[in-house]
């Protein structure tokens, strides 16, 4: 036999009863009549009542407060502050009456990060850029915790025009991190197709953040080094690979071509490092290269030789 206690109330609109367990029934419970559709709320008295716009319950007594009212005549407050946006709504209300955040969900909480999350992947489908960019801030915030929305923002990148918009997208990747594999076909075909060199730039602090799991952007990053005269592309395109570390292989002859051809000692250093951080793969490729260079490249030699130190230190290679 059931210890819950039912209480009939009756719809003000149609005056059916219905039943409603006596533990839900405090001031402001919203009722919704299942025969006419009408909605009410419990006021003084347990009766319902059919509010008018503006009108407040108190949760207190009961009592029914005129529009604009911030206190009702028992002292208590009509009014309540958002746990989410920090703006004021009716105290009978259960959902932010301005970002609908329900205020039994604690922000910080799992549930909420969720929320947050679930949210933000639906504002980035919004055509508004500024509701687009946003979103992605809000899960740049997030960072890791965010990783279901990947695939949203692999899609804003893909279909974007706004490079404000693309390069937001660009940070929350960076924030989620190795969690967000699933964008690398995205970043890697904007790679190849892209000519603003502070997109394809981007697009590589993205794959670095990602690190090993980016392996699917490796030939984009290798045809990026072949073909680009940038020096600051180039030395992000490295960085990349150097995130990637071994998996990143397929870019050795770029990256010991790159060092034949380039002049510049920091573009060098940053080959040398994706080098090293491939590790023993990259060998085949490093030791030739010391008898090809000439004498004019002495500089190299040793920046090269010392990679080859170090790799065989690390792998313990004799």
């Amino acid at each position: 036999m059931s210890d819950v206690e039912i209480v009939a109330l009756r719809c003000p609109s149609c005056g059916n009863a219905s039943n409603v367990p006596e533990k839900e029934l405090k001031f402001g419970y919203q009722f919704t009549c299942p025969y006419c559709g009408t909605v009410s709320v419990l006021i003084i008295n347990r009766m319902l009542y059919i509010p008018l716009p503006g009108e407040k319950v108190c949760v207190k007594c009961g009592r029914v407060a005129p529009r604009g009212a911030r206190f009702c005549q028992c002292g208590a407050s009509l009014v309540r502050t958002c746990i989410f946006c920090l703006k004021e709504f009716p105290v009978d209300h259960g959902i932010c009456d301005y970002c609908g955040w329900p205020q039994d969900v604690e922000p910080s909480s799992e549930a909420g990060i969720k929320l947050k999350v679930q949210r933000a992947i639906s504002d980035l489908s919004n055509p508004d850029p500024k509701i687009q960019k946003d979103a992605c801030e809000a899960l740049k915030a997030i960072g890791p915790a965010a990783s279901e929305a990947v695939p949203a923002l692999a899609d804003l990148i893909r279909r974007s025009k706004d490079q404000d918009v693309i390069e937001s997208a660009w940070d929350a990747l960076k924030a989620i991190g190795p969690a967000a594999p699933e964008a690398v076909p995205a970043l890697a075909d904007l790679i190849r197709r892209s000519k603003n060199q502070d997109v394809i730039k981007s697009a590589c602090e993205a794959l670095k953040a990602i690190g090993p799991a980016a392996s699917e952007a490796v030939p984009a990053l290798a045809d990026l080094i072949r073909r680009s005269e940038n020096r600051v592309v180039i030395a992000s395109a490295c960085w990349a690979l150097e995130a990637i570390g071994p998996a990143a292989s397929e870019a050795v002859p770029a990256l010991a071509d790159l060092i034949r051809r380039s002049e510049n000692q920091v573009v060098i250093a940053r080959a040398c490092e994706a080098l090293e951080a491939i590790g023993p793969a990259a060998l085949p490729e490093l030791k030739p290269l010391t008898s090809w260079l000439s004498g004019l490249d002495k500089w190299k030699k040793e920046y090269i030789r010392d990679v080859i130190a170090e790799i065989e230190r690390k792998h313990g290679i004799r």
